[in-house]
């Protein structure tokens, strides 16, 4: 429990990390460069990309150097590696506990615990938790398919849908199912794919 404001929490560090936004000032400094933070989790999320390179800088972006995944800027590989290979979250929901790197993914998931619904399709009307929602949603209503594989001559509504297509035929399957092996294009497929083992 928060001795400040009585809030409880399903974990001690997750009430610590609580207690420090109730803290003015910083009381973690880093002993590299004596840059301070208000909980553990910003200092080792520092540490751990500034002061340990895991990351390169390419022609097209930066490379992860633990998974060899490219990304446009050098904060999306830095957001990358903390999420994917380090687990650090400096940003708790106070409904659920969830915890996020950055304050903007914390902030679209607190959308999540209130039934508003501020954005509706100017076509059909059906309303959306969230603007990136709608803006997929309103991509059903066009039905001219535009993307075409040049491999197999199979057509797709959007691009992205392509792009993962274009993955079977390169062979580039990185998410593997750790039930019963099986490789896929993206994580979401993969989702989808899981939930087979569970009604098993």
């Amino acid at each position: 429990m928060c001795p400040v404001c009585d809030k409880t929490f399903k974990t001690k560090s997750r009430c610590n990390a609580h207690i420090g936004t109730h803290r003015a000032k910083p009381l973690h400094s880093c002993a590299k460069c004596e840059k301070t933070f208000t909980n553990i989790f910003s200092l080792q999320a520092h540490s751990e990309t500034m002061h340990t390179k895991h990351f390169d800088a390419t022609r097209d972006g930066f490379a992860c150097k633990i998974c060899e995944k490219h990304l446009s800027t050098k904060q999306k590989v830095i957001s990358h590696i903390n999420t994917s290979h380090f687990q650090l979250s400096a940003y708790l929901c106070d409904v659920c506990g969830k915890s996020f790197v950055k304050e903007s993914s914390l902030r679209l998931h607190a959308s999540t615990h209130t039934d508003s619904k501020p954005f509706a399709c100017p076509i059909c009307s059906k309303t959306f938790k969230l603007q990136g929602t709608r803006r997929i949603h309103m991509d059903t209503h066009d039905d001219e398919k535009k993307f075409i594989c040049e491999q197999c001559g199979k057509i797709f509504r959007k691009k992205s849908t392509l792009v993962d297509h274009k993955k079977y035929h390169d062979g580039n399957l990185a998410f593997r199912c750790d039930v019963c092996a099986k490789k896929f294009v993206s994580r979401s497929v993969l989702n989808t794919h899981k939930k087979c083992h569970s009604y098993s």
